[in-house]
């Protein structure tokens, strides 16, 4: 209904928006939001950074993981069976979801095992373990902050892995 308004709770860092357990339209249901002035919206944490792994593939570069561009790709030297990719944020950032874009071919329906962790004084925790369905992942996680993360990754069967983009998204 679009007389009806909802309960909008300001908090230190964004706005909360409660949504009603049961939408006024089962099918199809909107929210319009209305802002006075410029809205602030945070940088995505892995956007633009430069990473570091393992190896690289003469062909590709680790920068195509973060530069917004679907169509680009990393890939690892073809004997590196433990490849990784690094990435530091710049400072300290609470992340609770990851995103990867995966060639849609040849790769259609290879999985990919990967391994997300983050930097914890001189060691590594693990924060996600999962299969990939070869054509981009997308999942949230129990919020874990940090600065430096890395995302170990094997492609399927063996082969050689590849990735487009390695996007983090902040937790609130």
């Amino acid at each position: 209904r679009p007389d009806r308004e909802l309960n909008v709770t300001k908090k230190e860092d964004y706005v909360e928006i409660k949504l009603p357990q049961n939408a006024p339209d089962p099918v199809v249901s909107m929210v319009r939001v209305e802002f006075e002035g410029e809205p602030e919206v945070l940088p995505i944490p892995s956007a633009g950074k430069m990473g570091i792994a393992s190896s690289v593939d003469t062909a590709t570069v680790v920068s195509n993981l973060f530069d917004g561009d679907p169509k680009t790709k990393w890939m690892p030297e073809a004997n590196d069976k433990n490849a990784w990719v690094e990435v530091d944020l710049g400072a300290p950032v609470m992340i609770g979801h990851i995103s990867l874009v995966e060639p849609w071919h040849p790769w259609d329906h290879h999985d990919q095992q990967i391994e997300l962790q983050v930097k914890e004084g001189d060691g590594w925790k693990t924060v996600l373990r999962d299969t990939t369905p070869g054509t981009g992942y997308s999942k949230s996680f129990d919020p874990v902050t940090g600065q430096v993360f890395r995302l170990k990754i094997a492609g399927p069967g063996g082969a050689v892995p590849v990735l487009n983009e390695w996007v983090l998204n902040r937790a609130f």
